[in-house]
């Protein structure tokens, strides 16, 4: 099984990596999280720019992917940045704060 996670707060937030961490184990994780934090626009959708995805650099964010967009981006976009074979995909999420 594959699991998406993904979140609102940016990808350096500390909760990302406890959700992570929680769903070892469970299926092959995929993280895509947007740029920085992005608290209130979970919901919003970037249509006047591309978008850029990259790999996040860190030991604590090693293999997260990182969108210059909203955290909508994030959980519409990833059949574009995740690999083949993401079919039954599940989406995480911690709880809002």
């Amino acid at each position: 099984m594959r699991i998406l996670i993904a979140n609102d707060d940016g990808h350096l937030a500390p909760g990302l990596a406890a959700l992570v961490r929680a769903c070892e184990g469970l299926g092959n994780i995929d993280v895509v999280a947007p740029e920085q934090n992005a608290s209130g626009t979970s919901n919003a959708l970037t249509l006047n720019r591309p978008l850029n995805v990259f790999e996040a650099r860190g030991d604590h964010v090693k293999g997260f992917r990182v969108v210059n967009g909203t955290p909508l981006d994030c959980v519409t976009g990833p059949a574009q940045c995740l690999p083949a074979g993401t079919r039954g995909t599940r989406r995480c999420r911690g709880p809002a704060t």
